[in-house]
């Protein structure tokens, strides 16, 4: 089974593991140790850096994550050389 490299950085999870242990728990499950090219989190965090995962995104709101990782995309195609698109990182 594939784990996510990047699960024991997650905010989301490590905010609210003492909060809301059951969810942490499946989220890590189904995500984290499973599917985790599917979380929502995992995909901005590749695209464009840990700095550009808002704190509070499910790993199940991929739309949202894929409208973020677009919106960027366009305004660095737009702006190129721009200061936003040059701290963009691969982690």
């Amino acid at each position: 089974m594939k784990i996510c490299q990047y699960s024991n950085q997650c905010s989301f999870l490590l905010v609210h593991d003492n909060d809301m242990p059951k969810l942490t728990t499946l989220l890590r499950k189904k995500y984290c140790r499973g599917q985790f090219e599917q979380c929502a989190r995992y995909q901005v965090f590749i695209s464009l850096g840990s700095q550009r995962v808002p704190a509070y995104m499910l790993p199940s709101q991929t739309e949202w994550a894929e409208q973020i990782i677009k919106e960027q995309k366009s305004a660095c195609a737009t702006n190129a050389g721009s200061q936003n698109c040059s701290s963009q990182s691969t982690q």
